[in-house]
């Protein structure tokens, strides 16, 4: 820690003396206290504008306001968070509250609202860093200037040649290249040479400021795994060698340990946790990524020819110094010998924040340059704009000594990699290699594998056509639950069909503001979905975003006509960052939704539930919506979102509000829509528009269900997409017939039916064959179909037939038989076992009581045991048999491996004694657990 032998401090002056230094008593970074002016009233769970006062002076009007929560005054008793944003300074400023609370609340004039920090100029027009060591620390100085001469001499040999391996973009001319390496040369200094050569950032220092310093943090190192000990080894060497830390004692120490990296690195991970919970933060802003993608997309819209750099700086939380008197509280141990930091370290609170603070003060007002961390990317539309702007990054980078990753570095490219998106001039789409560990994710084997893939399925999940609707079971599997782990024939279809549709990801197009914006939706009764589109001047849509989600019970409930009005309210929702105070025009396959905008009737009488969805949509642009029919493109899109792939049931027309059925009864009913619906089943398959239009008129149809006519070519095709039907084909169970079909090879004259086709073919069978049973059904379907698991789907469609529910009599189920008695009738007939553990050895040196309870007596007999392996236990129970002469009794046991093991059934089978064990997860079915817990069988039993 450092010490003074001198400190005077002057309040007339208003200055401080420090061993014969003059400091000023004010400096860049002071804190403001902010009052409101006026008493403003909040409604709860709102955001809303107060006007605060600042008192700040004349002469620094043209300084920056970084307004901070208050850690005491009225908002922060009351639960009123004001939002961290940075200000001009002004003697009344403007700023934004949030009422966190379920009750209005009333701010009174006066009250303490926030603080502030003030931000001061340099000469050079940009911001000095507050809250850092001060920038006139010779010594710190001193430290900056020789790693700078150091690397400077450096340079001169073959490292600085290695910027020649940045990546410069084809696309160029020969005159562009030659400026661009040109530049590149000029500033060959700003490119990190090797994992020892970092950069060291030239004036400021991070600091580690704790709640309390008196308290220590200090746990025990964690041993190097032998298989990572050389590469770890080499990592701290790498680290000492460029100065991020040197060897040290500390009262502090944080466990350091080190993971897999790629194929054969090695990552260190700090396990940082316990000193951040003293440490105080530093609020600083870190962009979101959605905003910097709407950023980047629109500026790359807007320029006709677009120029990219992207770069990465190299470890950059390590080019930040840690301030001398706060390096000894970050130390860690490795093989014996203790370690501080001399640079800001990885898994440190306020490395972040502090980080983008720095970043975001020295390159801010660069414009077309978008900064996430330690990714940093420069869009324009002209070369030389351009030239420029990467000149500038450049000679900040080079005056700051912040060094860039020549790996990750790509100068004037048209296509670039950037936060897990693969960005060219046409749109942004997913990087393949970030999709492969997902499509080659193994089958989940417990909830926490499971939740694993889900994790990994987040990031992508918007670029996923019906994504959430398809993982909708396994999302229900992860849930916690009491109930076992158990992979079923769904989850491993949703598993499946989600690999699948990751082959078939869209690439979404840059928003063009000049456009204007459609969403389509469409609902079924399992879910929702909807698309965002932009529509160009040709009246083409393309792409900006998919939705997708499985509605709830409750949800389910709602007639077709509001569950249509849900998807269309929860798809403006979810794009509202996108549409917010935007017009956007609705696209839906439901008549009755054209009424909503204008219609009052539609909105009279109806549940709560939906007025709460009136007023929703009440807060979107909606400029108007158009009915669009079921075979369109754009609904068929939407469609695939919010189903799976079975025929619809759901009709426009509901003639009784208050009754929602959508069982595969409604297959029989909507009879007159069959074509209709075939129509929407075949455009819902990969080559489904193909399918619908080359269908020939004038050939004879194979099969006519209803109205439909099901040709040969339509059934080739929906056999050849049904992968359960290419399995059985792979598998030697199918051959071609004279027409193409695929019949049974056991008997030609058995089609295999698609599973597309299954319900629809089961509904009309069963409604022309006068209503038959299920059993009668099967045997009827089985002369002329295959159909898998057709026992399954007679059942259904025969149970959820309304005409059999009113007609055919049911039978009355008769109620459970009482359980019968279990008496015995003489001692020793019928024994219960239990071992129960003490958790700790008694003086006896034994830790476990084996009992033998009788059934008939209920008299309890055991042994002392040491340890509950199989010989032990089974000769304890052998003894108290042979004392009791015990023999051709049944004897009831849980399902520990003690009682489950051959060496316990060869002594059963000697005394002639038949073992059933209990159910699991059901202890109270061996009655001598109840006598254990009476008699309070908690410290070691004498045996008696």
């Amino acid at each position: 820690m450092s010490s003074w032998s001198s400190l005077t401090i002057d309040r007339r002056e208003e200055s401080i003396t420090i061993d014969g230094a003059c400091f000023d008593m004010v400096p860049s970074g002071r804190s403001l206290v902010l009052n409101s002016m006026v008493a403003a009233t909040i409604a709860p769970q709102s955001l809303t504008p107060l006007r605060v006062k600042v008192p700040a002076g004349e002469d620094e009007a043209d300084d920056i306001l970084l307004v901070e929560p208050s850690t005491k005054g009225f908002c922060a008793e009351n639960g009123v968070d004001v939002m961290q944003a940075a200000y001009g300074v002004k003697p009344d400023q403007v700023i934004l509250v949030y009422n966190t609370s379920q009750v209005a609340l009333t701010i009174p004039c006066g009250a303490e609202v926030a603080t502030a920090k003030l931000m001061e100029k340099r000469d050079d027009g940009r911001y000095k860093f507050n809250e850092l060591v001060s920038i006139d620390n010779e010594e710190f100085r001193n430290e900056w200037l020789d790693y700078r001469r150091a690397r400077e001499i450096r340079l001169k040999g073959e490292d600085g040649e290695k910027y020649r391996n940045v990546t410069i973009g084809n696309e160029l001319d020969d005159k562009q290249k030659t400026k661009v390496q040109k530049l590149l040369k000029q500033f060959r200094s700003v490119f990190s040479t090797g994992p020892t050569d970092l950069g060291m950032v030239k004036e400021c220092a991070f600091r580690i400021r704790l709640t309390d310093e008196t308290q220590r943090v200090y746990e025990k190192p964690i041993p190097v795994r032998p298989g990572l000990r050389d590469k770890a080894e080499k990592v701290i060497e790498d680290w000492c060698k460029a100065g991020v830390i040197e060897r040290g004692a500390s009262d502090f120490n944080l466990p350091l340990f080190f993971v897999k990296k790629g194929k054969d690195g090695v990552r260190p991970v700090l396990d940082a946790r316990r000193l951040n919970m003293l440490t105080i933060p530093t609020r600083w802003p870190i962009p979101s990524l959605k905003e910097l993608m709407s950023k980047l997309s629109r500026n790359i819209s807007k320029a006709e020819s677009v120029f990219v750099t992207s770069v990465d700086v190299a470890s950059a939380f390590n080019q930040v110094r840690t301030a001398p008197e706060d390096s000894h509280k970050c130390a860690f141990s490795f093989l014996g010998r203790q370690y501080v930091s001399r640079r800001m370290c990885f898994g440190l609170a306020n490395s972040p924040s502090v980080f983008a603070h720095v970043i975001d003060r020295l390159c801010g007002h660069i414009d077309g340059l978008a900064v996430l961390m330690d990714d940093i990317v420069l869009v324009h539309g002209s070369f030389e704009e351009h030239l420029r702007a990467v000149s500038e990054f450049l000679a900040i980078l080079e005056e700051h000594g912040i060094l860039l990753k020549i790996a990750k570095s790509h100068f004037f490219v048209k296509n670039f990699d950037y936060l897990g998106f693969k960005v060219t001039e046409e749109g942004i789409e997913p990087l393949a290699d970030k999709l492969d560990p997902v499509r080659s994710f193994p089958r989940p084997r417990s909830r926490k594998e499971l939740r694993r893939f889900l994790g990994l399925t987040n990031f992508y999940q918007h670029y996923v056509k019906d994504g959430q609707k398809t993982l909708s079971p396994l999302h229900k599997l992860a849930a916690p639950s009491k109930s076992p782990y158990q992979w079923k024939s769904q989850h491993e279809e949703a598993f499946s069909r989600y690999k699948e549709a990751l082959l078939q990801v869209v690439s979404f197009k840059h928003r063009d503001e000049s456009m204007p914006l459609v969403i389509s939706t469409d609902a079924c009764s399992t879910g929702i979905g909807a698309c965002l589109y932009q529509r160009d001047t040709t009246g083409r849509l393309h792409p900006l975003g998919f939705f997708s989600r499985a509605l709830s019970e409750g949800e389910q409930k709602l007639p077709s006509r509001y569950l249509e009005l849900l998807g269309l309210v929860c798809g403006l929702e979810h794009f509202e960052f996108e549409i917010y105070m935007q017009p956007v025009y609705a696209l839906t396959d439901h008549k009755s939704l054209q009424l909503v905008l204008h219609e009052k009737k539609m909105r009279q009488n109806v549940p709560v539930r939906v007025t709460n969805l009136f007023s929703r949509l009440s807060r979107f642009n909606v400029s108007g919506i158009e009915y669009v029919s079921c075979d369109k493109g754009v609904i068929v899109s939407s469609d695939a979102l919010s189903r799976t792939f079975e025929i619809s049931n759901d009709d426009d027309k509901d003639e009784d509000e208050d009754i929602v059925d959508r069982g595969f009864l409604n297959s029989i009913e909507l009879r007159p829509r069959a074509p209709e619906l075939l129509q929407v089943l075949q455009m819902q398959t990969r080559r489904a528009k193909r399918l619908a239009e080359s269908a020939p008129d004038q050939e004879e149809p194979i099969m006519v269900s209803g109205d439909v006519p099901y040709r040969s070519k339509d059934i080739i095709q929906l056999q050849e997409i049904d992968p359960a039907l290419r399995k059985m084909d792979k598998a030697g169970k199918l051959v071609k017939s004279a027409n193409g079909l695929w019949v049974l090879r056991s008997n030609s004259d058995i089609i295999a039916l698609p599973e597309q086709l299954h319900i629809e073919v089961a509904s009309f069978v069963h409604a022309k064959m006068a209503h038959p049973g299920a059993l009668a059904l099967e045997k009827i379907l089985k002369r002329k179909f295959f159909i898998a698991k057709i026992a399954l789907i007679c059942r259904e469609v025969s149970s959820a037939c309304e005409i059999c529910w009113k007609i055919k009599p049911r039978a009355q189920l008769k109620g459970l038989s009482p359980p019968k008695p279990e008496m015995t009738v003489r001692p020793w007939q019928k024994l219960y076992i239990d071992l129960s553990d003490f958790g700790s050895l008694d003086l006896s040196g034994n830790r476990y009581f084996l009992g033998v309870m009788d059934d008939f007596s209920r008299f309890l007999v055991g042994r002392c045991l040491p340890d509950k392996s199989a010989e032990t236990v089974a000769y304890a129970l052998a003894d108290i048999l042979l004392s009791n002469g015990v023999q051709g009794a049944m004897i009831r046991a849980d399902n520990g491996l003690e009682f489950r093991n051959t060496t316990f059934d060869s002594v059963m089978e000697k005394f002639n004694i038949r073992v059933a064990h209990i159910s699991p997860y059901h202890a109270q079915s061996n009655r001598i657990e109840r006598k254990f817990r009476s008699l309070g069988l908690k410290s070691p039993t004498r045996e008696y």
